[in-house]
């Protein structure tokens, strides 16, 4: 019997050659794209759920600030012990300690452009809308609308420039040969700001202003919970996903040349874009929807004085609302005033409720939606390069100890290995993590030859 002819078989294709290929294109989008990433942030969800249940027993057994502490701290804190779980041999404990105290440091100098925008945007107002002291509603309202636009830029760049001079210190070290370290240092010091920023939002929300220390009134503990658990759903995974992102364009501008030379400020230009973006939602959005503001600005559009009479103003801040911007409180009929959504004028029902409603929260989650997919999408590039166990090659004398600013010198950042002897042979078996040797050597190899190239 003759073999039956028919098409070809196709040629047989190497497992080694599919996985590769496979794993060149994981960030393609596809079903794989969200697989391993979903499963992470619906981790996080269940842990805000339980940190919440915790907070609000301790809430109902009188220890309120312990409770808003725990909302405060707790997600940066669960964000950083997956880090070090995930990233186990990729980082040096001892550096990721030393961004964590550069970052408080450089968190200072914020204090400083802080003022500064505050003092333009008053000298604009005051320049290019002048205004007599009867008409003080509405130097406010300019000031406060300028302030919403120009702060979340500045702020913006100011705070993503800051974590980034923790981070750029170390990018040309030797022990930082596994990108996957940027992205840890990155994280970290955006951690560091959203617990720090967390206390100053928090503290200042249940502090009352009529009673000195932490004293709450029953008002003042609903406005620090919803303002914790705020901060926990969008502004904590926000700071951690610009991190995360400045963290990744460092990487790739590291070992694949990302941009040339603008991957440097790409790594400050594009966070501090998402940045300022979120803060303008959340800043713009609940000032535009106070309806005493609305009414305000159709009084300064029509250039007509306010309705009723002037009367003095009570100062207020308003920390639930946005920290940011001065609030001013009257109970005078027919005069047009700008108050907080605190106001029980402004929506019937209880704090909570009233929260929820607002636009702000569905805007800002569309943000970190969109930061968390195109912050995967540049991790998942970086697969390219085998994971290297980093620690081994510290503990073996391989690559230079970990140092901080604070003791003003400068570490060199050449490695320590020439390119062709027993310590390179060493090199690549202590960087090897992959249950594969040789795809594990060529990866410690590609990597080794990175830095080569890079410390030269």
């Amino acid at each position: 019997m003759q073999p039956s002819t028919g098409p070809p078989r196709a040629a047989h294709v190497r497992k080694e050659d599919f996985i590769e290929k496979r794993r060149q294109s994981v960030a393609l989008f596809s079903a794989g794209f969200f697989q391993r990433g979903t499963w992470a942030v619906f981790a996080y969800l269940l842990l805000v759920v339980v940190a919440s249940l915790f907070a609000l027993g301790f809430v109902l057994g009188q220890l309120v600030n312990t409770g808003i502490m725990l909302l405060a701290t707790g997600p940066s804190i669960i964000i950083q012990l997956y880090l070090i779980q995930r990233f186990t041999n990729q980082f040096l404990p001892e550096q990721m300690f030393f961004v964590v105290c550069e970052s408080t440091l450089w968190m200072f100098l914020l204090i400083v452009p802080n003022v500064l925008v505050m003092l333009a945007a008053k000298l604009l107002v005051r320049i290019f809308f002048p205004m007599t002291p009867p008409n003080e509603i509405e130097e406010l309202l300019v000031g406060n609308v300028l302030w919403c636009i120009l702060s979340p830029l500045i702020i913006g760049i100011v705070e993503e420039s800051i974590k980034f001079l923790a981070v750029r210190r170390v990018l040309w070290k030797d022990h930082v040969c596994d990108p996957r370290a940027l992205i840890v240092y990155g994280i970290t010091s955006a951690n560091t700001f959203a617990v720090l920023e967390n206390w100053n939002y928090v503290i200042g929300t249940v502090a009352s202003p009529t009673t000195p220390g932490l004293r709450l009134g029953p008002r003042w503990v609903s406005n620090g919970i919803w303002t914790a658990w705020q901060r926990l759903i969008v502004s904590v995974p926000g700071h951690c996903l610009d991190g995360s992102l400045q963290g990744s364009i460092l990487a790739h501008y590291k070992f694949f040349n990302f941009l040339g030379w603008f991957g440097v400020w790409a790594a400050v230009l594009f966070p501090a874009l998402s940045h300022w973006l979120f803060d303008f939602v959340a800043t713009f959005i609940p000032l535009i929807h106070n309806h005493h503001v609305k009414q305000a600005l159709r009084t300064l559009l029509r250039k007509q004085q306010p309705a009723g009479p002037t009367v003095s103003l009570k100062h207020r801040t308003d920390r639930v609302t946005n920290p940011s911007i001065t609030f001013w409180d009257h109970r005078e009929e027919h005069t047009v005033y700008i108050t907080s959504s605190q106001d029980e004028k402004l929506l019937e029902g209880p704090m909570w409720l009233r929260q929820l409603v607002r636009y702000d929260m569905l805007f800002l989650i569309v943000i970190v939606v969109i930061q968390f997919i195109i912050t995967r999408y540049l991790m998942l590039k970086l697969e390219r390069i085998k994971h290297v166990n980093v620690r081994a090659l510290r503990n073996a004398d391989l690559v230079s100890a970990p140092d901080h600013i604070y003791s003003l010198r400068s570490v060199p950042c050449h490695v320590k290995w020439p390119e062709k002897n027993d310590r390179h042979e060493q090199f690549v078996q202590l960087a090897d993590e992959s249950s594969d040797e040789e795809s594990g050597r060529q990866g410690a190899q590609q990597t080794y030859g990175t830095m080569l190239e890079n410390s030269d």
